[in-house]
């Protein structure tokens, strides 16, 4: 059977005038949230259909209206609108069905985590009720409440009905549903949304609403995870290179969940789905390493910490790539590591690995921690210096390499720049939309220094190679995190 492209359906929830005049080509459908734009009015001449949603406040929406004011709303969205949600529970008296005709529904069900047997039997109660579509959508609390509705998806026979989980652990499989004949992926206009991707996410990252054959899952595991641009790197590359895979974030509150419910749920092999490997972040790097069948490297070993595992012949095989991003950006920037004095600031996974990585390389290490005991304790593992955060002085180092969030805050930093040696170096692990607060200041400062973004796309490009076997051209990764290199590594 064929596999059909979703719409994507934008949802508006303020600043109407100015959200319609941005909207992307790809956007056939926009959902007017009415329970906080009420009384807004449909432009036709945009050439888009038009839902009419009116959530409740029992299933995350704003109205707290009476029965009959709700019903008077959406008997009126009946002139304007394509298609009117229909809230399962609420609205579908006999005054509102006769109103609105089967072609103008969405029926939908919001509710609280269901088996794969609630679900279909759901499923069978709205369905005996004509509709154009059919929407379901239960909240994941723990890490494998999501696979439900996918399921409920993956056996439907009709093309009409929408599933996913709703809630951050629930997010991913919007993305997944997409590629099981859901008609509908739901994005926000607001890029500040946890509930949802942003409409750039479904378009940049996951190549939406084309939709291509799928073998092989990967993801990022962390907490929180949803503004990565590891998807966007992996997944256009996916595509550039005609491979069949999908990487998704993992937003998870438990590891242990997710490792039993997701990993070792033979629920993916069901969909078809096979999990091929996982990058691990903050604060999940020590738990990924204990869940690995294998290490294969010498420094996850010894600092207790991994950034990726891969699934192969069987088994769960943990490694790093944090002291290849560092080694990388240092070499292209002429840096030698051996016998030069460098600083680590933090002491978490990502921190100890490169500290140790570097030492086995030949510099001298001291470790910078805000905490005193962890870092303490993280200098006593690899036998370096340590010194407190709040008595660091940057003078002396060659490299002073920033392994914290601190550098993207909006007004603190890390150190001082300016108190740093004429020929030093800083790299700064951390970014964001914009360059961080700390690369900011060393560019003023002209200062050379080597962004999170271009760490990131050495780390993602030698993930990808572990992962698939394959490599990631240079010049598309730093097109795709929008970056250029004369940019990103700034000389003297």
């Amino acid at each position: 059977m064929e596999q059909q492209s979703p719409y994507i359906a934008a949802i508006l929830s303020f600043d109407p005038i100015k959200e319609i005049h941005c909207l992307p080509e790809d956007i056939a459908w926009l959902e007017i949230r009415a329970d906080k734009l009420p009384g807004y009015n449909p432009d036709k001449s945009k050439g888009l259909s038009y839902i009419y949603a009116l959530r409740s406040k029992e299933h995350g929406g704003q109205y707290k209206g009476s029965s009959k004011e709700r019903n008077h709303m959406l008997l009126e969205a009946t002139v304007d609108y394509d298609l009117i949600e229909l809230e399962a529970d609420k609205d579908l008296s006999k005054e509102i069905l006769l109103a609105i005709p089967p072609e103008n529904r969405m029926i939908a069900w919001y509710g609280a985590p269901k088996s794969l047997e609630e679900l279909r039997e759901i499923r069978r109660q709205l369905m005996e009720i004509p509709a154009r579509y059919y929407k379901i959508v239960p909240e994941a609390r723990r890490s494998g409440e999501e696979l439900a509705p996918l399921q409920l998806l993956k056996e439907s026979e009709t093309k009409n009905l929408i599933a996913y989980a709703s809630g951050p652990i629930g997010l991913w499989t919007q993305i997944v549903a997409a590629y099981f004949d859901s008609p509908f992926v739901y994005g926000n206009l607001d890029e500040g949304s946890e509930n949802y991707f942003s409409i750039t996410q479904l378009i940049q990252d996951y190549a939406l609403p084309s939709v291509h054959p799928i073998e092989s899952l990967y993801g990022i595991v962390g907490n929180p995870v949803l503004k990565s641009l590891s998807p966007r790197l992996h997944n256009r590359t996916y595509l550039h290179s005609n491979f069949p895979g999908l990487f998704i974030p993992f937003h998870v509150e438990s590891f242990d969940n997710f490792w039993t419910d997701i990993v070792q749920n033979k629920a993916l092999h069901t969909l078809g789905l096979e999990l091929k490997g996982l990058t691990t972040v903050s604060p999940y790097k020590e738990a990924a390493l204990l869940k690995a069948d294998l290490n294969q490297n010498s420094l996850t070993e010894l600092v207790g910490s991994c950034n990726i595992v891969i699934h192969k012949d069987q088994q769960w095989i943990a490694n790093t790539t944090d002291f290849y991003g560092v080694s990388t950006g240092l070499k292209e920037l002429g840096i030698s590591i051996t016998d030069n004095k460098i600083a680590v600031i933090g002491c978490g996974g990502a921190g100890r690995t490169i500290a140790a990585g570097l030492l086995s390389a030949g510099a001298s290490i001291s470790l910078v921690n805000r905490g005193i005991e962890r870092g303490e304790n993280a200098a006593k593992l690899l036998g370096v210096e340590f010194q407190p955060l709040s008595n660091f002085d940057p003078m002396g180092f060659k490299v002073i390499i920033n392994a914290t969030p601190m550098g993207k805050m909006p007004v603190a930093l890390p150190f001082d720049p300016q108190l740093l040696d004429n020929d030093a170096v800083v790299v700064d692990m951390a970014y964001g939309k914009t360059e961080t607060l700390l690369i900011k200041k060393c560019m003023q400062l002209g200062i050379p220094s080597i962004t999170g973004r271009l760490m990131l796309v050495l780390q993602v490009r030698r993930q990808f190679s572990l992962m698939t076997g394959r490599d990631m051209p240079l010049e598309l990764a730093e097109y795709l995190a929008d970056i250029k290199k004369q940019v990103e590594i700034v000389e003297q």
